[in-house]
């Protein structure tokens, strides 16, 4: 896809990227870690069918999914998601973790720290 992407449309991309990491490099300057939801939307039953199926199903597989995560990875910078809890339907709701530029060690210790006050780490989904 990269190969018929305009030049023009590529340079204004690379700029919306650099803006976007100096925003969140900005508000790490205050803090050690963003908490956030990792996900906009619950986790869903792992289909038994195989395959993509239509057009429509792929796009919505996407949706929500990774609006919260994108940032990070468009910003080239460390985040983690973790346990916080289950749905009514007893299937995993995640908290992601974000942090500064070669700062995993942070994010590791921030994470352990949850799941040494919470018991989240320690349930499973049915069937798991």
């Amino acid at each position: 896809m990269g190969s018929i992407l305009p030049a023009k449309v590529y340079q204004k991309s690379m700029r919306l990227r650099d803006a976007l990491r100096s925003q969140i490099l900005a508000t790490l300057e205050d803090v050690d870690v963003l908490v956030m939801p990792a996900s906009s939307v619950p986790a869903t039953l792992i289909p038994q069918s195989t395959g993509l199926g239509t057009k429509a199903d792929v796009i919505a597989g996407f949706k929500g999914r990774r609006g919260f995560t994108a940032p990070f990875n468009l910003a080239n910078l460390p985040a983690l998601s973790i346990n916080c809890g289950f749905t009514a339907s007893n299937l995993p709701i995640g908290l992601q973790i974000a942090g500064k530029a070669f700062d995993e060690t942070t994010l590791f210790r921030t994470a352990y720290a949850y799941e040494q006050a919470t018991d989240w780490g320690e349930r499973r989904p049915p069937g798991v």
